[in-house]
């Protein structure tokens, strides 16, 4: 008969290369803090210059400057421009970073986004 130590299955020292957003998330899915929230929020981004990466920003109300912004989901394809990343530039303000691929000039249309994050229920 033998007796087996369980072996974690995450350890600190997986994590050494985290930056603090990383490190953030796992504290707060590890400390069972989280509560994932979506929201829809009108945005018209203004025209966005060829071969750039610019983050635009807009309201959404009840964003606070720790909630986490997991995805930010733009409802339909415009040729030459991805939505790359969000995140909480102040309360009720999300900054959305726009990167334009194309060789032009490009005004994506006002749509209705959805934005989903992690609302830190320690505030």
């Amino acid at each position: 008969m033998s007796i087996r130590t369980p072996i974690p299955l995450v350890q600190e020292k997986d994590f050494e290369g985290l930056s603090n957003e990383g490190l953030r998330l796992l504290e707060l899915v590890r400390n069972h803090t989280h509560d994932i929230r979506n929201v829809s929020v009108a945005f018209n981004p203004v025209s966005i210059a060829a071969n750039t990466t610019v983050e635009q920003t807009v309201t959404v109300n009840g964003l606070k400057v720790d909630d986490l912004i997991l995805r930010v989901i733009k409802p339909s394809h415009t040729a030459g421009i991805a939505v790359s990343d969000g995140r909480v530039t102040a309360a009720n303000t999300l900054g959305v970073v726009f990167i334009n691929a194309s060789g032009g000039a490009i005004d994506p249309p006002e749509e209705d986004y959805t934005v989903i994050y992690i609302k830190n229920s320690r505030l």
